[in-house]
């Protein structure tokens, strides 16, 4: 009988055994970590609503209300093709922003937000008239969607059960952005300060650069070799269409400077020529690598230049390259079409 007891006890043990070993090989999926309630999802998103980083590349994304005030719309725009493009600028008139979350381990999350944008783009050029004469003045507007997305990766320093005294913001993705349908692409951005400080990027979304809790990745340069050299960009776009695309630099954000003064962030439209970069074909596939000093352009271009340097903060900015079709400007019935990318930096 004795014998019998043992034997059940063994069995139960047993079974009793394997129950845990199961439940401790329950899938990762299924387990909620405790490190990831609400508190802490909702600490990550305010930190991706509001940091510098991100507020500085929607800023820069629309362009200032009294930048382009149109009193004429013409009322018979539709197949008009614009002979010269005289001023562009767009207006984000509404975002939705939407966060997913991966979890590496219970200490490091990954969190990516991606902004839904109503965007209106605002264009006056001049048309050729039917009858011979001056060329006529337009002025119209179109409106689209846009997303763009970036990830930044949170790192979990303390346990105190505050999120904000929990968890760093340690590393930012470049930003890529633009529509859904287009005919080209950028494949790459180099940008570079001084004659040592050179960055290359080729993938926005897998590139993650450091900001803190260690030797920092995201490109830093000194206030006072910003305001007398500014900075240097390569941009790479790889196009179906045989018209170059419209290059935007934009650059800055609101934090730049007192009251309008923010100003040396305005965005800078380049038409394209052969002169400005390296342009190849083939197959149908056109290249165009496009080479601007900042600095040099904002002399050229804005009559208060050599003053704006007293302007520029430090602080935490983003500088877009935006890329738009030739239709999106030069054809009132054209769909727009645009791609850009954002890449961090920080001025100490």
């Amino acid at each position: 009988m004795q014998h019998n007891s043992n034997y059940l006890y063994l069995t139960i043990a047993g079974a009793l055994s394997m129950l845990l070993l199961f439940s401790a090989c329950e899938s990762p999926s299924e387990v909620t970590l405790s490190v990831f309630d609400e508190d802490n999802l909702g600490y990550f998103e305010f930190v991706m609503k509001n940091d510098d980083f991100f507020t500085s590349e929607e800023e820069i994304l629309s362009d200032p209300d009294n930048d382009f005030v149109s009193r004429i719309v013409a009322e018979n725009s539709e197949g008009e093709e614009i002979v010269d493009v005289r001023r562009v600028a767009r207006r984000i008139l509404d975002i939705e922003r939407s966060f997913a979350h991966e979890f590496v381990d219970d200490t490091v999350a990954i969190v990516t937000m991606t902004r839904t944008l109503e965007v209106r783009v605002w264009v006056e050029g001049l048309i050729q008239p039917q009858d011979p004469g001056v060329p006529e003045i337009i002025t119209f507007y179109k409106d689209f969607t846009e997303t763009a997305t970036r990830k930044a990766k949170f790192v979990k320093v303390a346990n105190t059960g505050t999120a904000e005294d929990d968890w760093k913001l340690v590393e930012i993705s470049l930003l890529e952005g633009g529509t859904s349908e287009r005919d080209f692409d950028i494949t790459q951005v180099n940008i570079k300060f001084g004659e040592d400080r050179s960055y290359e990027f080729d993938n926005p979304l897998d590139t993650f650069m450091r900001i803190g809790l260690g030797p920092r990745e995201v490109p830093v340069v000194m206030l006072s070799q910003f305001r007398s050299q500014g900075f240097q960009i390569e941009i790479t776009v790889q196009s179906t269409n045989e018209e170059p695309e419209i290059l935007f630099l934009r650059h800055g954000g609101k934090a730049a400077g007192p009251g309008d003064m923010a100003g040396y962030m305005r965005r800078v439209m380049l038409s394209p020529s052969p002169d400005e970069g390296e342009f190849s074909e083939s197959d149908g596939v056109f290249t165009r690598t496009y080479v601007i000093d900042w600095n040099q352009v904002m002399h050229q271009t804005h009559a208060n230049a050599a003053q704006r340097g007293e302007t520029i903060r430090r602080g935490r900015f983003s500088t877009v390259v935006e890329a738009v079709s030739y239709e999106t400007l030069y054809d009132t019935e054209a769909p727009v079409q645009t791609k850009y990318w954002g890449v961090p930096f920080i001025i100490e």
